[in-house]
């Protein structure tokens, strides 16, 4: 095949020791220090590209707006808002990490990462609260992952008082007041260390109503806000309602289902890394009508999948090609393999499905 490793399962040294990054563990990682930032493929549509655009290949982005990230001679400034719309294996979670090791390559100190997945509340000063005891919670885990442990429990004692004289208002507390005071607090004992927030709001029962007040809530404490949803169209909205309001430091980006043009880009990108020698096709050992074959039409609307949906079924026909050629290498060790042999064929596509 004159390849020279697994175009979708390579082999790195990552310091002294040899690992493979396999494309079907999970979203790409670039924190995790187990792969190259050019396994990113930038299929991303990019909704307001004066602020941030287009990943390079050394995983930075060529537009990043420097008032993204708070300087540290600011840091109360409100943070940024990036609100990433995308399915299922789009490569939304995947950009949500790479934005997170920007943060951290910009600040050169790694992140408080606080996950929270946002749930139906109708009582906005609850999800404010329910917001606060995750971030208390993983801000503790954060300093005693450092070796301080002291300086966890003493933190997370004066948050928590925060907190309870907060709630002690009743209905006349206000949430972005509590995250301000938070922030106070937390900057006393970490001045400089980015705080950036991942919300889930992908599940459909969610509305803006939601999304909208933790937005500008957290914003009083996060340097960055990430916020995913599926829909397009409502990340887009949200996103307007923001800038409207908060002009200053908002962002959407779509993960957008790939068509037959981007997957075969993408797998020509793997193919070409792992080459030893120029291919007679761009795409060997996948012919040319192979793709075609995965993305064949159903109906008079043109196909197009999750990029996490191709590189498996990518990854499935190379290794189900190479399991192949190991058998009839065995079988008939003197005999040179063909190419017509070595080739995965619109057949071998067709056969995925079954």
């Amino acid at each position: 095949m004159g390849l020279s490793e697994h175009p979708f399962r390579p082999r790195m040294v990552v310091g002294a020791e040899a690992v493979e990054f396999d494309y079907m563990n999970g979203p790409l990682k670039p924190r995790a220090g187990r792969m190259p930032h050019s396994y990113y493929f930038d299929h991303y549509q990019w909704g307001d590209e004066a602020q941030i655009a287009r990943i390079r290949p050394d995983g930075g982005f060529e537009v990043f707006a420097d008032d993204f990230i708070r300087s540290a001679g600011d840091p109360f400034r409100p943070g940024s808002i990036f609100v990433i719309s995308g399915a299922n294996q789009t490569g939304r979670t995947s950009l949500e990490n790479l934005l997170i090791f920007e943060v951290e390559r910009r600040k050169q100190l790694a992140p408080v990462r606080i996950r929270f997945t946002m749930t139906m509340v109708s009582d906005k000063l609850q999800a404010a609260r329910d917001l606060a005891d995750a971030f208390i919670f993983d801000l503790a885990s954060y300093l005693e992952d450092m070796g301080r442990a002291d300086d966890a429990a003493q933190l997370s004692e004066k948050l928590n008082v925060v907190l309870r004289t907060w709630v002690e208002r009743g209905a006349s507390a206000n949430p972005e007041f509590l995250f301000l005071q938070l922030n106070r607090e937390v900057r006393r004992k970490l001045p400089d260390a980015p705080i950036v927030f991942c919300c889930d709001a992908s599940n459909h029962t969610n509305t803006p109503d939601l999304w909208y007040p933790a937005c500008v809530m957290l914003r009083n404490l996060a340097d960055v806000v990430i916020l995913s949803l599926s829909r397009a169209n409502d990340a887009k909205r949200l996103r307007t309602r923001l800038q409207d309001n908060y002009s200053r430091s908002v962002a959407w980006v779509d993960a957008p289902r790939i068509d037959l043009k981007q997957a075969a880009e993408l797998l020509e990108i793997r193919l070409d890394s792992a080459r030893t020698s120029t291919a007679r096709r761009p795409l060997f050992p996948f012919a040319d009508d192979a793709m075609a074959a995965l993305f064949a039409p159903t109906g008079d609307q043109p196909i197009t999948f999750p990029i996490g949906f191709v590189v498996k079924y990518l990854k499935s026909a190379f290794d189900r090609k190479c399991a192949e050629i190991k058998e009839l290498i065995t079988r008939r060790p003197a005999e040179e393999l063909t190419e017509a042999q070595m080739t995965i064929t619109a057949a071998d596509m067709r056969r995925l499905y079954r």
